[in-house]
């Protein structure tokens, strides 16, 4: 095996089956220590990093949330999603998949 493809397979291990895309990774960087001094609740956090999307980063975004809820990743890969965006929050799995369905359901009416 060459050093390239061994490169290659060590990235596809640490980004896991579905890849985050930059539009993701901005939403969850949105989810810093303050936010909830900013906001009263998780869904004016939700619209409040949802906020910042417009046109086709929205499109981007919302489509990859859906591709996150209706694939079947296991917990820790599911985990694993979430800690590549650096967020400072960290959710249980069961929440974290509830939080994306709320922000999911916020873009598509958005749009």
């Amino acid at each position: 095996m060459s050093i390239r493809t061994r490169k290659r397979n060590r990235a596809r291990r640490r980004l896991g089956r579905l890849p985050p895309t930059p539009e993701f990774l901005r939403f969850g960087s949105h989810f810093h220590q303050d936010i909830d001094l900013l906001h009263d609740s998780i869904e004016e956090v939700v619209s409040s990093a949802i906020s910042v999307f417009r046109g086709e980063d929205r499109r981007r975004l919302r489509d990859f949330i859906g591709q996150v809820l209706e694939s079947d990743l296991s917990p820790d890969e599911l985990s694993k999603l979430w800690g590549l965006t650096r967020s400072d929050w960290r959710f249980d799995p069961r929440s974290l998949r509830i939080i994306l369905a709320l922000a999911h359901d916020r873009l598509r009416k958005g749009l």
